[in-house]
This record gives structure tokens, sequence and C-alpha cells, in this order.
């Protein structure tokens, strides 16, 4: 990018300058709204290299060449797009409302999910496992239309192991009339085919320093993002990670296929709330097992269906209170994605191995 003749031909590099001139332009547009032509260019007596007939090094172009009127007129640029409460949708997945100001912004992490959220008043710069009553505010929006109505809800099965991390829980086992504070009662290290199926198998993924320290209580956080749709859709779910595993349930929603239209796809993701990733498996049609998938799907109106028209039939197709009003069996056959948060000492990503399939 050192050489000003071909500049311009690197993505980045034009996109960077794009974004200068845009707000130059702007700032061109207020100096008219003040009764000041934005032509005049400023008197820089103290660098010769800015006065208004010194060489840009662009062939015939001088410095007073960039406040001209005729190269202005060369590009339009589209208005900054805004926001409200009543009308939170910025018409692009990559932008947040900031009600604050009215202005769509790009998201930081702890936005993501959270469009109609003021992101001025987060001080949280990633998912922390605390506020566990807080909800997610998704904007439902497909583009730039935001309805309920147009999302499906896919209940989701989580396994969740204990973090390889966690240390202590501080409930120990009593041995002959002694406590024994070698290893807590819920350690998959103290038992033998505990630690052979779970502590054997698992790495010790980087992630932040807070999460260093033992939290009985963590966060799964779901996603999905639209493939062949412009929709965003984040959740969370409770996990206990004192225990050596454990089962939950999650709802993460995708946009709802419609009847003659093309498959609704996405990309379901989850991590835990120090950042971990959590692999997917998906449910083999043919054999019911669940293996080692990306984690994309593709939802259609065909039966069986792969999520429900909204909560209630999501929560329904998992817990049958026709079998038992009192206690409802859950239909393990309705899960057709699981993650399991499990943190293996092998690339999340990368594709298993034949004999594990």
């Amino acid at each position: 990018m050192s050489l000003l003749n071909t500049a311009a031909f690197d993505p980045t590099f034009f996109l960077h300058h794009a974004y200068i001139d845009f707000w130059f332009e702007r700032m061109r547009n207020n100096l008219r709204a003040r009764g000041i032509n934005p032509a005049i260019y400023p008197n820089v007596p103290t660098n010769a290299r800015h006065v208004a007939n010194a060489t840009t090094g662009f062939t015939g172009y001088r410095q007073v060449d960039g406040y001209s009127e005729t190269l202005a007129r060369r590009a339009v640029y589209e208005p900054v797009p805004t926001c409200s409460v009543t009308s939170p949708a910025c018409g692009n997945r990559f932008l947040v409302c900031q009600l604050s100001s009215g202005r769509c912004v790009p998201p930081v992490r702890s936005t993501i999910g959270k469009r109609s959220a003021d992101i001025e008043s987060s001080e949280d710069t990633c998912d922390k496992p605390r506020n566990f009553d807080l909800p997610y505010q998704n904007d439902f929006c497909v583009g730039e239309w935001c309805d309920f109505d147009e999302w499906a809800i896919i209940p989701v099965k989580i396994v969740h192991v204990r973090p390889p991390k966690f240390k202590t829980y501080n409930s120990y086992p009593v041995i002959s009339n002694t406590v024994d504070q070698r290893l807590d009662i819920y350690s998959p290290k103290a038992y033998n085919e505990t630690r052979r199926f779970i502590s054997n198998r698992q790495g010790n993924p980087l992630t932040y320093s807070r999460c260093n320290r033992d939290m009985s209580v963590g966060q799964i956080y779901l996603y999905s993002h639209g493939l062949n749709y412009p929709g965003f859709y984040k959740e969370s779910t409770i996990i206990d990670q004192k225990l050596p595993v454990s089962v939950t349930i999650g709802y993460v929603g995708v946009k709802r296929p419609a009847p003659g239209e093309e498959l609704s796809k996405a990309l379901l993701r989850a991590h835990d709330s120090c950042g971990r990733v959590c692999h997917a498996a998906c449910r083999d049609p043919d054999t019911n097992e669940f293996k080692a998938c990306s984690g994309a799907v593709a939802v259609s109106e065909e039966h069986p269906l792969l999520f429900g028209n909204d909560f209630d039939e999501a929560v329904l197709s998992v817990f049958d209170y026709d079998f038992n009003k009192d206690c409802p069996k859950v239909q393990t056959d309705n899960f057709y994605i699981t993650f399991y948060c499990d943190y293996p000492n092998k690339f999340p990503f990368a594709h298993p191995d034949p004999q594990e399939m």
C-alpha cells in the first residue's frame, strides 16, 4: 500500500479511505449548512507540502483540488442509518441500535444479540457469568423487517462437563470418620471411570484470567447466524459447573421457513461464559446417533419438524405433558442438534476421526 499508484487496489485501503471521504463530505455539508463555502482551501503557510498549489503525488492534481466540487460530485453517499425504540432495526446484521443517540453502530461482543439495548450503558466487553436473570433482547429482524412471527425456535441439548480449571468445590468425602480434602466428591478426577472418560480427554483451552477462579454456576451462550437470510439470534442457558457432567436445554431462533420458499439455512454456535467453544453434533436420520457436525442447519416445513413455530411449540416438543401432566416425559428424539462443552484437547471444529463417528 506504500505505492500511491496501486494503493487503492488494496480492498482494506480502499474501504478505509472511502470511509474517511464519507466523513469529509459530511463535514463539507455542515459547512454549507452554516453558509461557508467548503471549496475554500484553508491557509496553511507553515507546511509547504499542504499549501493550495502543492502537488499531491497524483499527476495533474493539487492539494486545493481535493476541496473542489468537481471531485465531490463524483461520489454519492448513502444516508447514515438511524433507529429508535419503536424502530430498532438497522437493516444490517453488523449494526446495532444505540438508543441514546438514535444511531446504528457496530456492535461490541457484549451487545451482539441486544440490538435494542443502549450499548453506551454497557461496561462489559465480553460475556460474563453475572446477572443470570438478565435476558437478551433479540430484535427478531430478517433484513429490515422485525417480527417474532418470522422466527422459528429450535430446542438444543447441551452436554457440559466440569471445566478443566475448576479445582475444588469444598464438598469432601469422609473416610473412616475423617474428612478427605484431596478432591471434592464432584470432581471427575476423584474416580477411575470419570477420570478415564472425562478428565483424561480434556485439554486446557485458553480463556480469560477471570475464569481461573472456581465458579459453580456458569452460562452457555447460543447463537444462530443466518446463511441465506440477514438475521442473528442469541440466547443463554444456565449450567452447573461443579458436576462432572450435566445436561441442560436451550432454545435458539432461526428464520421460519415458509411454504414454497427455500430452506432457512443458519449456522448454530455455542460457547461458555469464558469464551471456550462447544462442538456440535447432529443426529443422523438413518441411525439416530449424534455425530460431529459443523452446526450448519437447513430448516424446512417438511416433517419431522426441527423447530417450533413459537416457544410454546418448542417447549412442548421436548416435554410431553400428555404422557404425564405431573411428571412430563422428556422426548429426547426431538433434539436434532447437541452441543458438547467438554473442552477437548483438539480443535473443536476439526473433522472427527473415523472411528469416533
